[in-house]
């Protein structure tokens, strides 16, 4: 299986990240205020967004090149989660990669803007 990540037309694919266990989906809640000084509020917002913690394991070199192109990249991407839609994203923090005998390991955060 494969999945999709990059900018918005130009999406690149990559094996599907589900096998690895350290794989999570999920919301993430964001909200917030903004007072005036004499106390009348301003804005109110709340929202939940869409959180990705995904591994890619077992990559060779030329996988690991183009989704870490991918990745650091400094605008939004757009995702294709094995789980199904499309997302617009931004990588927090900057992804960790690491090497095992057996291939390339990369680790990252998407969510969704």
């Amino acid at each position: 299986m494969a999945t999709k990540i990059g900018l918005s037309g130009a999406e690149v694919t990559v094996p599907d990240p589900t096998d690895d266990p350290e794989y999570v989906e999920g919301y993430e809640l964001l909200a917030g205020s903004q007072r005036a000084l004499d106390g009348t509020l301003q804005t109110c917002y709340r929202s939940a967004k869409r959180h990705w913690r995904v591994t890619w394991m077992i990559l060779t070199t030329a996988q690991k090149d183009t989704l870490l192109t991918e990745l650091v990249r400094t605008s939004d991407l757009s995702w294709m989660p094995p789980s199904g839609g499309t997302y617009t994203v931004h990588v927090v923090p900057s992804p960790e990669v690491s090497a095992t005998p057996i291939g390339w390991t990369v680790k990252t955060e998407l969510v969704e803007v």
